[in-house]
């Protein structure tokens, strides 16, 4: 049984092969199976229960290890990714902001795709090769919020 960030969900269905790493064997993986994929979500950890089936013929795999789990999105492609830290919120909605040509930001709505290792997948609102803030993004929001209730008073 293995717990995964609701943001995987895109990754994780029946079927799906999948690598998992103990401590107790640094460096090997073991391959498995994807066998089911529960249908909530835990309101309190944001994770989703996934079972997962993996062959243990010599029974090196203890009950109640620890294990990381290597989801596949399948083949390899390509994606737009932009840092996290890029990635703001409103709303429940994810947003980046873009530079401009004139040397500003704009704010940017967009479809937000799984997270891994400090980058998230963006498939719309942001072309390839535009800049978007990372460092300064969440000041970038609390000026666009400071400007959207003074605009309210």
């Amino acid at each position: 049984m293995a717990e995964i960030d609701e943001t995987q969900i895109p990754l994780v269905e029946a079927g799906r092969p999948t690598e998992l790493s103990v401590a107790a064997y640094p460096g090997e993986t073991f391959a498995g199976r994807i066998t089911f994929v529960a249908d909530m979500v835990n309101p309190k950890t944001r994770r989703v229960t996934v079972r997962c089936q993996v062959p243990n013929p010599d029974g090196r795999l203890k009950p109640e290890m620890f294990a990381a789990l290597t989801l596949s999105s399948g083949e390899p492609h390509e994606v737009l990714a932009v840092p996290s830290g890029a990635v703001q919120e409103i709303g429940g909605k994810p947003l980046v902001f873009v530079k401009t040509a004139k040397g500003s930001f704009e704010r940017r709505d967009v479809t937000a795709g799984p997270e891994a290792d400090g980058w998230v997948e963006v498939r719309s609102g942001v072309k390839a090769g535009e800049e978007v803030a990372t460092t300064g993004s969440f000041l970038l929001k609390s000026e666009l919020l400071k400007g959207s209730l003074a605009a309210e008073e």
